[in-house]
């Protein structure tokens, strides 16, 4: 916050809006034509978080990022797994990987009608296939055990951008090699119900419950 100043004269149109931010987040995404659009609607009050809009939005239904404003937004939740596991690394805290990371994430809920966002950690690992786990209360029975291949990364919504390019070629690679950088996969309840059977076959290299509220939560306990 001492160096607020400093991020004005970087090129984020919203940055000095965001600061002075008046009213609600719902007023300040329908300024930017986000509000209940694609990956944002539950960044807004007025719909929040539940099992009945958790089928509103599919995995490829509006998955679009604005080219200009607001994308911090969403992209922190893999930008929090990639600087969690850079600093588990330079604390000798993570068994060694190269080509692979398994990552068993907890406690989930916004981040469930955002999965698309999960696809910027091809950047972030490059030549690495991640697999995630997620484990939440949230994620209804129905997809339970749901398995989803991020190809590309979340593209602009400028029709014009050459990400639209680059992410087509990618998928034909993709389909070339019968692969996926990143891997999701869903699994309803607590983690404590379904993590012994599931770290027999695949023990994780790290464990990242974010927001989670752990000391707020009585139902943690068996968790941890």
């Amino acid at each position: 916050m001492k160096r607020a100043d400093i991020l004005n004269d970087f090129p984020f149109i919203f940055t000095r809006e965001a600061i002075q931010i008046q009213g609600t987040r719902c007023s300040f995404s329908k300024r930017h034509g986000i509000h209940l659009s694609g990956m944002w609607i539950c960044e807004c009050s007025c719909v929040g978080v539940s099992a009945s809009n958790f089928e509103l939005l599919r995995l490829n239904s509006n998955s679009n990022l604005p080219s200009e404003a607001l994308a911090a937004l969403l992209l922190h939740w893999p930008l929090t797994i990639f600087r969690a596991i850079q600093l588990a690394t330079l604390e000798s805290l993570l068994p060694e990987f190269s080509n692979e990371l398994r990552i068993h994430y907890l406690g989930p809920e916004r981040e469930l009608l955002q999965l698309a966002v999960f696809g910027e950690l091809q950047a972030l690992f490059p030549g690495v296939n991640v697999y995630i786990d997620l484990f939440a209360p949230a994620i209804p029975q129905v997809r339970d055990g749901e398995k989803i291949d991020l190809y590309t990364y979340s593209q602009c919504n400028n029709m014009d951008c050459g990400c639209r390019s680059s992410a087509v070629s990618y998928r034909e690679r993709i389909d070339t090699c019968h692969s996926s950088a990143i891997t999701l996969r869903l699994h309803a309840g607590f983690y404590h119900h379904c993590c012994r059977e599931l770290q027999q076959d695949c023990f994780p290299h790290i464990i990242i419950a974010a927001n989670a509220g752990v000391a707020a939560y009585i139902s943690w306990l068996p968790t941890i």
